[in-house]
């Protein structure tokens, strides 16, 4: 039996997403064996069930929640899987862990390549020289980076990477899976009845208030026909936000909890609009869910998947974070205007190739390519 040589991806935990891209890897690249390797079956931060990995191979390192398994453990069991395996190619997400690092630095002396995956942004958060010198060290054994947005990419490029190893496509999910999940439960749908949806973690970088204030806002210009406000997704900041709703009386929100992505494709798909109104937003992945089912968008430009994903006037918007008076504009403006939102709507339909798993396969696939060209060995330069 001939054995293919492994590429494997690495992540904290698994989910639809990252079963998504596994498939399409393993389609774009018939000649090698597509492996994930998940950390920890299961994280504190988020809600994940199981996904079904179908004929993917999928490796659970430990079955414990990953914020509880100490780092030495989390080290030795990632690379003790890499001696043991032997993979041609790891591709990891979580540069920062030590367990990543160490794996990282093995795959470099065995001379096979490696290549990190990832979506921070200069912007995200206040930047110290010291902590970048540490970070670059971190991001040194790496031949590679697969990242979300222009934003990544300039981040990256301060670190040494050429932009001839920078590859686009790593925030991307399955249109085609979402639409079926999704299936026709729009059909018939009134357009004065889609609700605006925010799909959201309740934590501060989500900047939930702010969005709650221009709900509040739209909902006084827009008199009776103003629309519900769905929030699907939960976090810490709950009771604070339900709190808030009722000290200031905004009416039509309503808390549905983390939903399955069954769930979350049909109350997207029913949808006025997705808002994500955040301060700080690596990528976003509801944007690509929502341009995967063809509802309009309206982003902060603090959002990485504006880059890619979404355009003024062509399939929703892009305003500032802190534009209260203006996010209740575009709200009101498209609340008001079914010809606009079927402008918008059919607007998606030029994002969804960006927005789908087929980019990551192609960028995948482009790394493996090159590797050639790269010298893998020990002491070996990007």
């Amino acid at each position: 039996m001939t054995h293919r040589p492994k590429i494997a991806f690495v992540w904290m935990n698994f989910t639809e997403y990252h079963v998504d891209r596994l498939r399409a890897a393993q389609d774009a690249l018939p000649g090698y064996e597509v492996v994930g390797v998940e950390l920890a079956a299961k994280t504190l931060h988020y809600d994940w069930g199981r996904p079904d990995f179908g004929r993917i191979r999928v490796d659970t390192l430990m079955p414990q929640p990953y914020e509880t398994i100490p780092v030495w453990r989390r080290t030795w069991a990632l690379l003790r899987w890499v001696l043991a395996e032997r993979p041609q190619a790891l591709i990891c997400c979580h540069y920062e862990e030590i367990a990543v690092l160490c794996s990282a630095l093995v795959m470099r002396l065995m001379g096979r390549l490696v290549a990190t995956m990832i979506d921070s942004k200069w912007e995200d958060k206040p930047r110290h020289l010291w902590r970048e010198g540490i970070k670059r060290l971190f991001l040194a054994p790496y031949h590679a980076a697969l990242v979300g947005s222009r934003g990544t990419a300039r981040y990256l490029e301060y670190f040494g990477f050429a932009p001839s190893r920078l590859f686009f496509g790593y925030d991307t999910v399955s249109v085609v899976r979402l639409r079926e999940l999704a299936g026709d439960c729009a059909a018939g749908l009134a357009f004065g009845d889609r609700p605006i949806v925010v799909v959201s973690r309740l934590i501060g970088k989500k900047n939930l208030p702010g969005l709650l204030d221009a709900y509040a806002l739209y909902r006084r210009r827009c008199g009776g026909a103003a629309r519900r406000l769905e929030v699907l997704g939960s976090g810490p900041l709950e009771a604070m936000l339900r709190a808030r709703i009722a000290r200031d009386g905004i009416e039509g929100v309503s808390f549905h909890g983390f939903v399955t992505q069954r769930d979350l494709a049909r109350h997207l798909s029913c949808a006025l609009c997705l808002v994500l109104f955040s301060t700080v937003e690596q990528w976003g992945l509801a944007v690509n869910e929502a341009v995967a089912l063809k509802i309009p968008v309206v982003v902060s430009d603090a959002v990485g998947a504006r880059d890619f994903l979404v355009r003024t006037e062509i399939n929703g918007a892009v305003v500032e974070p802190d534009n209260i008076d203006g996010l209740a504009a575009i709200l009101l403006r498209l609340s008001c205007n079914p010809e606009l939102w079927q402008a918008w709507r059919d607007g998606s339909q030029t994002f969804t190739a960006s927005a789908d798993t087929g980019g990551f396969a192609a960028s995948v696939a482009a790394i493996i390519d090159c590797s050639g060209s790269i010298d893998t060995g020990p002491g070996g330069l990007r």
